[in-house]
């Protein structure tokens, strides 16, 4: 008969890789940011710097090649991932086996793209008005904040109350420190409030008001005419 420790912690251990296993989405993007971390690591300071530059999303990669650096940039981060992998876990993973894959990806993803743009966006016009230096565009971009956001937003409108205790305790670590310069209109500040919006914006078109919402604003598509065909008649 084994220890009671160790057939607990066996069991525990069990349910863990259960309930990761049935997350793939948030487990697939923990496991990648694990290997993208590890890589970095094992790459001189130089190479490191040249890979997340590759996959930066500035104005620049967006008009030459936005669908590789759109999903690669969420997948590089320099230094952060110790925080990023477990709220993964936690925030992604609980919206998952809230809604399913498909609609969890749709938020926190779809969030991360658009917010990526709404960003890029307001630096462009920054450039464009003299605000900003022409260099900006080639700013060093990556990381999977806008993702992790617009999971913990939705959280907040659709989680459990243990889902929704962990958002508020890890949004209280780290949105204060991601929203410096947002009064100045600094991009980072605002692709991650974009994301926080988005997050609550798609999350609440799955709440039961957020349909009836959308049911009673949508459009019957008109009927296509119907044509009668009638024979000659015969003399």
């Amino acid at each position: 008969m084994p220890h009671p420790f160790v057939r607990r912690f066996c069991n525990r251990a069990l349910r863990t890789t259960t309930s990761v296993l049935s997350t793939p989405i948030a487990a697939c993007f923990a496991l990648g940011l694990m290997l993208t971390e590890c890589l970095m690591w094992l790459l001189p300071d130089a190479d490191a710097t040249s890979v997340a530059h590759a996959a930066s999303t500035n104005i620049t990669h967006l008009a030459i090649d936005p669908l590789f650096v759109l999903p690669a940039s969420a997948f590089v981060d320099l230094g952060n991932t110790w925080l990023w992998v477990p709220l993964t876990l936690i925030l992604l993973g609980g919206l998952e086996r809230k809604l399913g894959p498909g609609r969890a990806f749709l938020i926190a993803f779809g969030s991360h793209v658009i917010a990526t743009l709404i960003s890029e966006g307001m630096l462009l016009m920054q450039i464009a008005w003299h605000a900003q230096p022409r260099t900006e565009v080639n700013i060093l971009d990556v990381g999977p904040s806008y993702v992790i956001l617009a999971a913990m937003a939705a959280c907040l409108i659709l989680g459990s109350w243990k889902l929704r205790l962990a958002a508020v305790l890890s949004g209280g670590i780290v949105i204060p420190g991601l929203l410096v310069g947002i009064n100045s209109f600094d991009m980072s500040a605002v692709g991650h409030l974009s994301a926080l919006i988005l997050g609550t914006v798609f999350a609440l078109g799955y709440t039961q008001r957020g349909r009836l919402w959308i049911a009673s604003h949508r459009r019957p598509l008109p009927r296509p005419a119907l044509v009668v065909l009638r024979k000659p008649a015969t003399v």
